[in-house]
């Protein structure tokens, strides 16, 4: 799944050099040192080798048993140890930039309520960054939660779980709508809309936020295991989300699945 997601994003590279989009300043990377749709094709390649390669082996000794024994047990480790050690390897070999761009980033994700969601709080005193870093904290709060009952299940964690996971969605859902998107204002000359709309068909907003709320139940139906055929896990759905960045909005097309 890594292994084609490197590959769309390859595509993707062509078709933004193609039409001159400057996704390097876009994505915040460093001019001249992002990687062309070449490299990229090439490391995503490079990793589906090393996975058939593990793959392969692990057949090979499973077949055989009775003379590798638990070793076979070793061959997923390896493979998770090899892929480490490329991502943290000192040396500048294997497009070193590129990849102490990508741990800062996952670093960046996991102490995201650390940064600007309590910095502002206490910089510019402004109340709202409180809210986000709360809602920053409810969602790491019920992933956790989540992944103790499936450690250890009994019934005071599956409450917390159904607790935890409604009071995030909630919370979540009000947040996208109403303070990122800005909609369901009353006293908008727009009726549940912003006063400022840059789309003409006001229906993609309602739209937006009917699907908004769609997928974060099918996401609680993942946590939660509702039986609800139509949000199964493996089923694709596509995923309207409007972003805004600076002062101009765009449409975002997602598939979300298994």
């Amino acid at each position: 799944m890594h292994t084609l997601c490197m590959l769309l994003y390859a595509a993707n590279i062509y078709f933004w050099r193609h039409y001159k989009i400057n996704y390097a300043f876009i994505f915040g990377f460093k001019q001249g040192t992002e990687l062309s749709y070449r490299e990229v094709f090439l490391l995503s390649n490079g990793l589906a080798m090393l996975v058939l390669a593990a793959l392969l082996m692990h057949l090979h000794m499973n077949s055989r048993a009775e003379v590798y024994g638990t070793r076979i047990e070793y061959v997923p480790l390896g493979l998770i140890m090899v892929l480490l050690f490329i991502t943290f390897c000192p040396f500048n070999i294997i497009y070193r930039s590129s990849r102490l761009f990508l741990i800062r980033c996952i670093f960046r994700c996991i102490c995201a309520p650390l940064y600007k969601c309590v910095r502002r709080l206490f910089e510019e005193k402004d109340q709202a960054q409180a809210y986000n870093g709360l809602r920053y904290f409810l969602t790491i709060l019920a992933v956790v939660i989540k992944t103790a009952y499936g450690l250890r299940k009994s019934l005071t964690w599956e409450v917390l779980v159904i607790l935890s996971s409604l009071v995030t969605t909630l919370f979540n859902t009000y947040w996208d709508i109403v303070v990122d998107w800005g909609l369901l204002r009353r006293k908008s000359k727009n009726k549940f809309l912003r006063d400022k709309l840059i789309l003409h068909h006001r229906s993609v907003y309602f739209i937006a936020m009917v699907l908004d709320v769609l997928l974060r139940f099918a996401w609680l139906q993942l946590v939660l295991k509702f039986n609800v055929p139509s949000l199964h896990g493996s089923t694709v759905t596509k995923h309207i989300c409007l972003l805004r960045s600076n002062s101009t909005w765009h449409v975002e097309f997602f598939q979300v699945g298994k």
